[in-house]
């Protein structure tokens, strides 16, 4: 058995995301379409013979890197279900921008659930790493199947979607995150609970029938953090079929036919934004 796997952890970004209902328990229902996109976080994991999870990151940040981790919890919940007591190192080096809405703390849970299953030659399928990586969080079970999806419920009842049409894109965060938990927090649900088209929007009605694609977290984002607006008016002028802020934010995407408008776009982009802005050149994967 091999004791060491290095695997690439990919983004995601939100095409449309309505919020739906909301629960006894305080979490919200919704309906959005996901696609991972090409901004990846690295991981590295080694078994190892003395117990224990142990990190190592190349960036320096805030991230925890203890049992609050939730690449942590995702190797403790693999073991737990196998019935072993294994150690591992866990390296990450973060990419992904933290807490931007591109799911990147999810992301690396998947790879680590998924990258131990391949070290101890899988014996659990993707179907059951989906139905328990729902309680590590929402976006889990959609990195684990790493295909375009439609999701639901709290995002963990997945519809995985062919899109052929593998736009190019631009990425763009402001330097600084947003929580996930706070922007819902401070979401008025009576409001966001407007018409919406009654049936989920195609791939490419996304760029056909702009009316129908929003992202219901964008309002209160978009408060804790006005600059939102900046970028995607500056993605707009730089020619974006679609320009949208993914997740609960703070980043945003514009989509692009093809490379060359995408490249255009992208030098265009460069020479008029704030030096502080992470800008990313990317595409569905």
């Amino acid at each position: 058995m091999s004791n060491k796997i290095d695997l690439k952890s990919p983004a995601k970004i939100n095409l449309y995301l309505y919020i739906t209902g909301k629960l006894e328990n305080g979490y919200h229902t919704l309906d959005t379409l996901m696609v991972p996109v090409s901004i990846y976080d690295e991981i590295s994991l080694e078994l190892k013979k003395e117990p224990g999870i142990f990190f190592h990151f190349e960036t320096s940040n805030n991230i925890p890197k203890n049992e609050k981790n939730i690449a942590w919890k995702a190797a403790r919940l693999f073991f737990d279900k196998l019935g072993t007591d294994n150690g591992l190192e866990i390296k990450i080096k973060k990419n992904i921008p933290v807490e931007a809405g591109l799911g990147g703390g999810s992301t690396d849970a998947a790879s680590v659930l998924k990258g131990l299953n391949f070290l101890f030659k899988k014996p659990f399928t993707d179907e059951y790493l989906e139905t328990i990586s729902a309680g590590l969080g929402a976006d889990v079970p959609f990195f684990i199947g790493e295909k375009a999806a439609y999701c639901s419920g709290i995002g963990d009842l997945i519809e995985p979607v062919e899109i052929k049409d593998k736009k190019k894109l631009i990425i763009v965060n402001p330097g600084k995150g947003l929580s996930t938990k706070e922007v819902y927090k401070k979401l008025n649900w009576g409001l966001t609970n407007k018409v919406k088209k009654n049936k989920r929007i195609l791939f490419k009605d996304c760029l056909q029938n702009k009316n129908y694609v929003f992202n219901d977290l964008e309002e209160v984002s978009l408060k804790m953090m006005p600059e939102i607006a900046e970028i995607k008016q500056k993605l707009a002028n730089a020619g974006a079929e679609l320009a949208l802020m993914s997740g609960s934010g703070p980043t945003c995407f514009g989509l692009f036919q093809n490379k060359k408008k995408r490249d255009h776009a992208l030098e265009s982009f460069l020479k008029n934004c704030n030096p502080a802005w992470r800008v990313f050149s990317a595409e569905f994967i």
